[in-house]
């Protein structure tokens, strides 16, 4: 491949990454729990916390360890999605095969 393809990949990578990202901060993941409600964006940023009075701050923090564990899962898929269709290795395998 020479210097020139391998620019342009970079380049529609790049782009594509971006795209990507842009995607995942307007993608919000909720979790709720007695007297809680938290929101975490794609980019795993916390949007949103809504507590009750006397709410366990126990519950606060596992709604945000679900909710960024399930924008973790969404921004990985995101992210396979776009290195398919750039062509390249979205699993160990494929990728130690390509070695």
């Amino acid at each position: 491949m020479g210097f020139m393809q391998k620019t342009k990949d970079l380049f529609r990578m790049q782009q594509q990454a971006k795209k990507a990202k842009k995607e995942l901060s307007n993608i919000h993941v909720e979790a709720d729990g007695p007297g809680v409600h938290v929101v975490v964006s794609g980019e795993l940023e916390i949007v949103d916390i809504v507590m009750e009075p006397g709410a366990d701050v126990q519950v606060v923090i596992d709604c945000l360890n679900r909710a960024v564990k399930k924008a973790q899962v969404i921004a990985g898929e995101r992210m396979q999605e776009v290195m398919k269709s750039l062509g390249m290795a979205t699993d160990a395998q494929s990728y130690l095969k390509q070695q």
